[in-house]
C-alpha cells in the first residue's frame, strides 16, 4: 500500500479549531452550541471526563513529538487523517479540507496508530477492539516513521486502524476538496 501524500480534516462548521485550548467560559458556551449538525461525535461530549483526559493524551503527544524533534507552534494540535476517511466521507455535512505533505515545514506533524484518544488514554483503549491493542497504538511517529506502519503486520491486515494526523501549525495552504 502506498502512502498518501496528503492529510485531510473533516469539519461540520469552521475548520482548524481545537476545543481543548479554550477556558472553561468558552469551553462551557461552545459546547452548549454543540448539536449533531456542527460536530461529529457529538456523544463524547457526554462524557465529564472526556475533554480532561483529552487534555493530557495531547501533552503527551506534544512532548513525545518535541523529544523526537517536532517544532510545534500550538499548544493543540489540529486533527487530520492521513489520506481519506470513508466513514467521515460518507457523512454529507462532514467538509474534507486536505494538506500537501510537501507543503507543510520539517516538524510540524505527528501521527498516530488509530485515534490517539483510544491509543493514548488506556480507559478508552480497553472499550475499544482488539486492533486497538496493537503495539503499535501507543506512540507517535514523525513522517519519517510511517513506512514502519505501512509495513507493520497489524497495518497489513484487513482489520487495520485508521492513521491519524496531528498538526502543530495552522495550515498556510489547503484545499477545500469535494
Amino acid at each position: 500500500m502506498e502512502i498518501p501524500d496528503f492529510i485531510i480534516h473533516y469539519n461540520r462548521s469552521e475548520p482548524f479549531r481545537s476545543m481543548s485550548g479554550l477556558s472553561n467560559e468558552q469551553l462551557s458556551k461552545v459546547i452548549h452550541e454543540l448539536d449533531e449538525t456542527n460536530v461529529w461525535g457529538f456523544n463524547r461530549f457526554s462524557d465529564p471526563e472526556y475533554l480532561k483526559r483529552r487534555k493530557v493524551v495531547e501533552e503527551r503527544l506534544r512532548k513525545e513529538f518535541i523529544s523526537k524533534g517536532g517544532r510545534p507552534l500550538l499548544a493543540h494540535p489540529i486533527y487530520f487523517f492521513l489520506g481519506r476517511n470513508a466513514d467521515f466521507e460518507r457523512h454529507e455535512r462532514n467538509k474534507p479540507y486536505l494538506v500537501r505533505l510537501r507543503d507543510l515545514p520539517k516538524g510540524s506533524v505527528s501521527f498516530t496508530y488509530g485515534d490517539s484518544m483510544f491509543s493514548f488514554n488506556e480507559d478508552y483503549r480497553s472499550l475499544k477492539s482488539h486492533a486497538y491493542q496493537s503495539e503499535l497504538c501507543p506512540y507517535v511517529y514523525m513522517l519519517e516513521e510511517l513506512p514502519k506502519i505501512f509495513s507493520h503486520k497489524d497495518f497489513c491486515s484487513s482489520a487495520h486502524l485508521h492513521i491519524e494526523a496531528q498538526l502543530w501549525i495552522r495550515p498556510s495552504k489547503c484545499e477545500q476538496w469535494l
